[in-house]
């Protein structure tokens, strides 16, 4: 699998450490240093990011949406490890503020490569 399910610590919620109602598990992708999780909306929010990793080294922060995957709209975390499986060497990572519109990047999204996991 390339996303981990994440437990949490005992009397922890799921949405006061992620601030997002969740859908599903935490997943964490190791190489890429950050936690996400898919909210009731369907969008794909990031939970956590490693400090040192490699999403904190290209300016990513909690709660940003990761709104595309190689320029592909994300439905969900499903729907991003479909793209991920089917990837190699890098990808390019679309985030957008967790204020913009659901579906859609806002106008300041920004896009960075990642090593594909």
């Amino acid at each position: 699998r390339v996303l981990v399910p994440v437990e949490l610590p005992e009397g922890v919620s799921r949405e006061g450490a992620l601030g997002v109602e969740p859908v599903g598990e935490p997943v964490r992708v190791g190489s890429w240093g950050m936690v996400l999780v898919q909210s009731a909306a369907g969008d794909v929010v990031v939970g956590s990011v490693d400090e040192g990793g490699e999403a904190a080294r290209r300016g990513v922060r909690p709660g940003e949406v990761l709104a595309t995957c190689d320029r592909v709209l994300l439905r969900g975390l499903p729907h991003l490890e479909s793209l991920l499986v089917a990837s190699s060497g890098t990808v390019s990572l679309g985030f957008r503020s967790g204020g913009g519109t659901e579906g859609a990047p806002a106008a300041s999204a920004l896009e960075r490569a990642f090593p594909a996991p």
